[in-house]
């Protein structure tokens, strides 16, 4: 998303921070239907504050103040959008100026495969109606890499964001946008869940068809459901992935009289459903429309 988003009904909105504000000042732009503050806090970090109210006369009463030097308040009830976004450079806030106003809800995830070329894309579904706003999202450098000539077209200089852990994003206007993998696509591994291949039990020596049901029958006994429920989504899905493999190769070489195939799958369901139900130990939490 391109920003911090809220709707707001006869609220008057509140803005926190530990760090604490250093300065607020009211910032003139060339649109009618919004109002801007500038927020530096004391670590010296600037933010931009936009406020888009239901009806676009109402901009000239909105006033944001001081309640504290850790609390930033309207000066009375508001209707409308507030969006919060960081502000890095003078070029970024130039694009934050056209685009806010204009935020997605959700996106819908495609894809095709033609020879060795896999392409996929994000496509965003707004929630405004402001169709004449360009949609600010932002890429990571894994999403910026595989870009088609559109979507690198739709890259805006000098405009990035530090993320969590997976480095710069990129910030994009548009309501989508494409990627391109060339000779990358695994087509045996998609073929064989595509298609029953022949049995490769065939091309296993039986002593090797041995150690392989030996070790399933061993990882098969561990408590499948415990070991993939923990404190950490990353690993928690680390250790399904483990036991989806598992499942694979037992269904893959069909191994005579080999009986653990359902109860690993049984094990499986089970554990994979508590992230489907989320119901793992520390639950995600959504906003909602």
């Amino acid at each position: 998303m391109g920003s911090v988003t809220g709707i707001y009904r006869d609220l008057t909105p509140h803005f926190f921070s530990s760090i604490g504000f250093k300065s607020l000042n009211s910032i003139r732009t060339q649109r009618s239907d919004l109002v801007k503050y500038k927020v530096e806090l004391k670590n010296g970090a600037f933010w931009l504050l936009y406020f888009v109210p239901d009806q676009a006369n109402q901009c000239g009463a909105l006033r944001v103040e001081h309640k504290d030097g850790n609390c930033l308040s309207t000066s009375a009830t508001f209707n409308g959008l507030v969006q919060l976004v960081k502000c890095p450079s003078n070029s970024a806030e130039e694009v934050y100026d056209r685009s806010m106003g204009a935020y997605a809800t959700d996106v819908q995830v495609s894809g095709s495969v033609t020879q060795d070329c896999g392409r996929y894309t994000f496509t965003y579904r707004r929630g405004d109606q402001r169709t004449t706003l360009p949609l600010l999202t932002f890429a990571l450098p894994h999403h910026v890499a595989a870009f088609d000539e559109r979507a690198t077209a739709s890259i805006q200089p000098n405009f990035q964001l530090a993320s969590t852990v997976k480095g710069y994003m990129s910030a994009i206007l548009g309501n989508s946008w494409s990627m391109v993998d060339h000779g990358q696509v695994p087509f045996d591994l998609v073929n064989s869940f595509l298609e029953r291949c022949p049995p490769a039990v065939q091309n296993v020596a039986s002593q090797h068809q041995s150690s392989i049901q030996s070790a399933a029958d061993q990882e098969v006994k561990e408590d499948i459901p415990t070991t993939t429920n923990l404190d950490s989504m990353y690993f928690s899905g680390k250790a399904l992935d483990r036991y989806a493999q598992l499942c694979y190769a037992l269904w893959r070489f069909e191994l005579p009289d080999c009986n653990t195939l359902g109860p690993a799958m049984r094990k499986l369901k089970s554990a994979f459903a508590r992230f489907a139900k989320n119901t793992q130990k520390f639950p995600l939490v959504y906003d909602g429309e």
